[in-house]
């Protein structure tokens, strides 16, 4: 439980955290912990961080209403739990998008270790894509496609150059990553998930 809370905030594998005694690690993450009251409270924080497409699609593959007391919802701020049983999680949503977290395949395996064999997770991610299109509706086409350009050498090329993984990550927390689809569902299956379906550009 803790590890995935720790991947998905990016709190494991910084030094200074990891240097904490456990009582202050375990003091740190529970800022991070909040409370949903009830299966209204966990569809509106779904909408404040997300929209109704988001929703919807999460709808489609879990009956929140039934569920809501066996999810556990992350997003950029906070985990969302409600007196839920962890030895019973049901699923696992996480809105925070995979290109802000440190380590994919960590986070991975921790979620798939808190799911029983029948657990769904939903995840989101900016992909390659996306990130271009936001680029050039922000800066025209001619500009854009410099810092396309220069956003992809700096955050897809560099990091794998093995001389400068190890600074890109302090620098940039992990946060930044530049991903493919493809990418994303091959470390899914990686880490041991079945894809069952993915949707593009909902928000």
């Amino acid at each position: 439980m803790n590890d995935y809370f720790q991947y998905v905030h990016n709190l494991k594998g910084v030094s200074q955290f990891e240097r904490f005694k456990p009582a202050t690690r375990d003091a740190i993450l529970s800022i991070l912990l909040r409370q949903l009251e009830d299966y209204n409270t966990l569809e509106r924080t779904i909408l404040k961080v997300a929209n109704k497409d988001v929703l919807n699609y999460i709808a489609e593959h879990l009956d929140l209403k039934t569920l809501h007391q066996h999810i556990v919802l992350s997003t950029d701020a906070s985990s969302y739990v409600d007196e839920v049983d962890f030895n019973n999680v049901q699923a696992i949503v996480n809105l925070k998008r995979v290109n802000y977290t440190q380590h994919i395949n960590k986070l991975f395996r921790a979620v798939n270790t808190l799911l029983p064999d029948n657990g769904i997770y939903i995840g989101r991610a900016e992909t390659y894509g996306d990130r271009k299109n936001l680029i050039f509706k922000q800066a025209g086409r001619h500009l854009g496609q410099m810092l396309w350009y220069f956003d992809f050498i700096l955050n897809r090329v560099v990091p794998r150059l093995r001389p400068f993984e190890k600074l890109y990550d302090q620098i940039t927390k992990g946060q930044f990553h530049a991903i493919s689809i493809t990418e994303i569902l091959g470390r899914l299956v990686y880490c041991g998930f079945e894809i069952i379906d993915y949707r593009k550009s909902m928000d």
